[in-house]
């Protein structure tokens, strides 16, 4: 009998033990969540678009920069805004708490939608989206520049965006396709 009570008490004391540590886990994941949302607040850099996508973003932050698409420092880095609703087009992402943010600004780069500036892969589909987006976005024009040597095939309608490249102002997209 005295071993069984034995074996209930350290049952008892073990569940006790395995609830403060559940109750521990989830006041540390709290204060992570708290410390992530203040530096967030205090600074409006992020990493990367995929990094911005795994934040959840206090409300009061209207607007944001990325250093980069994939990587800091690929030219992919962009400014974005809070918004409403779910952009129609591509220069978008949703947070982890559920906001929504669109690109912003006149000036962009390509890499900002993905495009591989190597050449290794097609990047038509990264300029489209950038256009499609400028479009949407800025109705009087902007810019999207490149740089590196994109492999696109692309019938370019400008209608006011500016298209500029590496060299001189009215460079050419450098491997493949029919312009306009």
């Amino acid at each position: 009998v005295a071993l069984a009570e034995s074996a209930a008490e350290d049952a008892e004391d073990a569940k006790e033990a395995a609830e403060a540590a559940q109750a521990a886990a989830e006041e540390a994941r709290d204060e992570a969540q708290a410390a992530a949302g203040a530096a967030v607040s205090a600074s409006t850099i992020i990493g990367t678009r995929p990094d911005a996508m795994l934040l959840r973003i206090p409300d009061s932050l209207e607007s944001l920069q990325t250093s980069g698409y994939a990587t800091p420092g690929d030219n992919g880095g962009a400014l974005y805004v809070r918004v409403d609703a779910e952009p129609s087009h591509e220069g978008k992402f949703q947070s982890a708490d559920g906001g929504w943010w669109e690109i912003a600004g006149l000036d962009w780069h390509v890499a900002a939608f993905g495009a591989d500036l190597t050449g290794a892969t097609d990047a038509t589909a990264a300029f489209d989206d950038a256009f499609a987006a400028m479009k949407a976005v800025n109705v009087g024009g902007g810019q999207i520049r490149w740089s590196g040597t994109p492999k696109v095939n692309l019938v370019i309608n400008t209608d006011g965006i500016t298209i500029r490249g590496p060299g001189s102002v009215n460079n050419q997209l450098p491997p493949t396709g029919n312009y306009l």
